[in-house]
């Protein structure tokens, strides 16, 4: 085998490495760009690029979060909830996506019948209360948590002594929104 061949074997391997990684760079940035419009308040083109991509990507914890996300932000709760499940089972230690996983199950309870409310009332308290789990400093979690155990009844979860120790665990964190 002559060194010019010898040589070429030796370099494809390294070339379609070298050339690989800016496609992978240049894929992940087309979810960034969803995510981007997302925050950018243009939410159905936000969804236009992340639909076809967590098709694409189901793994994507962040992408298939900020889908959920524009579900959420077009009041499509059920559609909210089936996909932060999603990413909250890619990433169960991720306390922002518990939070608006709650988030999703609250506001399909508010639209629900009153026997799958209830069941999604539940799933809600439970999302705020693993936010908190994950992350104690997590205050919006706990403001969305002192609101459900005023709001709902004993039976449900609530409990006005609940709410006030959520609410001084806030007073403690941060003594300007625990005055709210």
């Amino acid at each position: 085998m002559n060194s010019t061949r010898v040589a070429t074997l030796l370099a494809t391997p390294l070339l379609c490495a070298a050339l690989a990684a800016p496609a992978a760079r240049a894929a992940e940035g087309v979810a960034a760009q969803g995510i981007q419009l997302f925050a950018a308040g243009r939410v159905a083109d936000g969804e236009k690029i992340l639909a076809p991509w967590v098709a694409a990507h189901p793994k994507d914890s962040e992408a298939t979060y900020y889908l959920g996300r524009c579900h959420f932000s077009r009041h499509d709760y059920d559609g909210a909830v089936d996909w932060l499940e999603k990413a909250a089972e890619l990433a169960p230690k991720n306390a922002e996506y518990q939070l608006w996983l709650g988030r999703a199950y609250g506001r399909a309870a508010q639209e629900a019948n009153m026997l799958r409310a209830a069941g999604l009332a539940s799933h809600a308290r439970q999302a705020y209360e693993q936010a908190v789990a994950l992350d104690p400093g997590q205050l919006d979690a706990r403001g969305d948590l002192v609101q459900f155990y005023l709001l709902a009844p004993g039976f449900m979860g609530g409990s006005i002594d609940k709410a006030r120790a959520q609410a001084a665990e806030i007073q403690k964190r941060d003594a300007g929104r625990g005055a709210s």
